[in-house]
């Protein structure tokens, strides 16, 4: 056990501890392994093939080895170093009531299991497939995590992870507007069709839609003098634009006689 102390200069000077702290016994492992992915963009998929390959560290392969598989996804937020003023994500759902005022965009949050430790005994190269299904669908790019356990002869478990993304489509649409607006003017935005590298795409066609969001508050008094909030959200759809993408498509839009917000989807 080792303790760490942060000690003032000179022989009067106080200490404070700062915390402990444990070294353990190092065990080497006797196998290696990766879980390589595909080099093929998963788009819009319902199964995916996972793949173990498991070897000796002085060399040979594992064979006969059980492992257990098990897969979730997760939200994958979008960042193009030279488009970080567009917004790359989905509309979002609609939801008339709630405690929270407009909707919360949980689906980058949303973590799901959809593989819980499937046997997967190796061949005599220390190789395994299976495959992982059904994969959700989704309107947003998402994150799929395959782990892979198996014990050790060291006497520990070990794990084996990869992570690869779940593409809804082969364009990634992003949109970014030109500023606020007040009502009855026309709002300029500019629309963007990238593919999986984040590189531009031409000759997309782009259908863009706007979406007004009006959330409605009403306070109650209960008892004992506190309040409660009760919020209703509709939404209106104005006009929608549609064009084909040369590099950057900028389009304009006229807004109605309204003095709602406007969501962008």
């Amino acid at each position: 056990m080792y303790d760490v102390e942060l000690r003032a200069a000179g022989d009067q000077g106080r200490s404070f501890s700062s915390g402990q702290f444990r070294v353990e016994e190092f065990r080497l492992p006797v196998f290696e392994g990766r879980t390589p992915s595909g080099k093929a963009a998963l788009v819009n998929v319902k199964a995916v093939p996972a793949e173990v390959q498991l070897n000796y560290v002085a060399g040979g392969p594992a064979a006969n080895l059980p492992v257990r598989v098990s897969a979730l996804v997760r939200g994958k937020s979008l960042n193009f170093p030279d488009y970080e003023a567009f917004s790359f994500q989905p509309p979002r759902g609609k939801r008339e009531t709630g405690n929270e005022g407009e909707e919360e965009a949980t689906a980058t949050q949303d973590t799901r299991v959809i593989a819980d430790k499937l046997p997967l005994t190796l061949d005599r190269n220390g190789a395994g497939k299976l495959t992982i299904e059904p994969v959700p669908p989704a309107k947003q790019p998402r994150e799929l995590l395959l782990e892979a356990t198996y014990a050790d002869p060291n006497g520990e478990v070990q794990t084996l992870r990869s992570t690869s993304t779940l593409w809804p489509a082969g364009v990634i649409a992003g949109i970014k507007t030109e500023g606020w607006v007040s009502a009855a003017q026309q709002i300029r935005f500019q629309a963007l069709a990238l593919d999986l590298a984040g590189k531009p795409q031409a000759g997309v066609a782009l259908d863009v839609k706007a979406v007004a969001r009006i959330t409605t508050t009403s306070r109650k008094r209960m008892v004992g003098g506190f309040y409660t909030y009760d919020n209703k959200t509709t939404t209106r759809t104005w006009a929608a634009s549609s064009g084909h993408q040369r590099r950057t498509a900028a389009c304009c839009c006229a807004r109605p006689s309204s003095a709602s917000p406007a969501r962008w989807n």
